[in-house]
Parts: C-alpha cells; sequence; structure tokens
C-alpha cells in the first residue's frame, strides 16, 4: 500500500463511520501522523507552517480518497484535516447510535424462524442429542440401536401403558423423551382427554 492510496481499501458511508475512523486513527498512528487530527493546526506565521500545511494536504487526499463520493464533496473545501476530522466527528458521532439501532432492528425484523416454534427447534435439538448420546452409549448398544432406529426385539410400553405397537414402531416423542409415540399423542403434553378426541 503506497502513500498515495493509504485509506482508499477502507471508504466511509453512511452506516461503518466507528470501524472507519478507528482505521484511519491506526493507520494515521503508525505513519506518525495522528497529532494532525487531533492537534491544533499552525498560524501562517510558524516557521514549520510550510511543513505541516504539506503534510495537512497529503492526510487530507488520503480522507477524501478513503470516502464515498458522496460524503467526500462535503469535504473538499475545508482548509485543515482536523477542521474535517472535527466535522465528521460532529456529524456522524450522533447518527452511530441510531445507525446501529436501525441495523438491529432491521436484523430482528428480517429473520425468519420457519415452521417450528422456538420451543420445538429446542425439542428437536435436545431430541437429537439424547439420540447420540443413546447411540454411544457402548454398554447398552444393542438396546440403544433399537430404541433410536426403532428397529430390534425390544418392546417397551410408555408410562401410560401404551404398548409399543407396530404403529407406533419407531416414534419418539421429542416432549417426554420416550419411544412409542410422538409429541402430537403425548398423553404427559396435551392429557389424555385431549389425545383421545
Amino acid at each position: 500500500m503506497t502513500e498515495d492510496n493509504l485509506v482508499s481499501s477502507y471508504r466511509l458511508n453512511n452506516r461503518n463511520y466507528l470501524q472507519w475512523a478507528q482505521y484511519i486513527r491506526t493507520t494515521l498512528k503508525g505513519r506518525k501522523k495522528l497529532s494532525n487530527i487531533e492537534g491544533n493546526d499552525l498560524s501562517r506565521d510558524d516557521p514549520k507552517f510550510e511543513a505541516w500545511d504539506d503534510e495537512n494536504s497529503l492526510i487530507m487526499t488520503w480522507l477524501w480518497n478513503s470516502m464515498t463520493p458522496e460524503i467526500n464533496r462535503n469535504y473538499m473545501f475545508y482548509c485543515s484535516i482536523r477542521e474535517i476530522w472535527k466535522n465528521l466527528i460532529e456529524t456522524y458521532s450522533m447518527k452511530k447510535d441510531f445507525v446501529a439501532f436501525y441495523d438491529i432492528e432491521r436484523k430482528i425484523f428480517n429473520s425468519r424462524q420457519g415452521i417450528l416454534s422456538v420451543t420445538e427447534y429446542y425439542e428437536t435439538l435436545n431430541s437429537e442429542e439424547t439420540r447420540r448420546s443413546v447411540m454411544l452409549d457402548k454398554g447398552n448398544s444393542n438396546i440403544g440401536f433399537a430404541m433410536v432406529t426403532g428397529k430390534g426385539p425390544t418392546k417397551r410400553s410408555t408410562s401410560e401403558g401404551k404398548p409399543f405397537t407396530k404403529s407406533s414402531h419407531g416414534e419418539y416423542c421429542t416432549y417426554c423423551k420416550q419411544s412409542g409415540h410422538t409429541k402430537d399423542t403425548c398423553y404427559k403434553c396435551y392429557g389424555k382427554e385431549k389425545v383421545l378426541e
């Protein structure tokens, strides 16, 4: 990266002021030019004014090149980097909270959950974790395999006395974590009367 295009790789737009400002400050600090935006402007009668003015002009072009055209045209007629920097702070530091808030609100509004409720996603995740732990249980691998796949000689009954029948073979309830039925027909979840309706 040459000094001519020092900061043009990261451009200020209306949404990234904080990141852009940090990038500029770090870049200027690395070039030992941070005092140009933090310090005071020199007066024309100062013996160091000409060198300062040359450096000031160089940094101003870096800043202009690091802004989108819609933004940099507002800063083309400032006389010093310090004036530009001060105005940028005044312009964007008030916006930063609103822009960040808007981005968060937009992401929340646009996020989609799918067809299941959060609880159902959670239960599905727990069910999968239970299945994995059963599959990885070395001591009861045959029973675990039969429970997870629904295959094997194991006949089980649920706590409600509902036997493991051919129609319920391989079903697993994500609510009560028992085999032999699904959540839709779970007595513990909906009550026996509701399920039998």
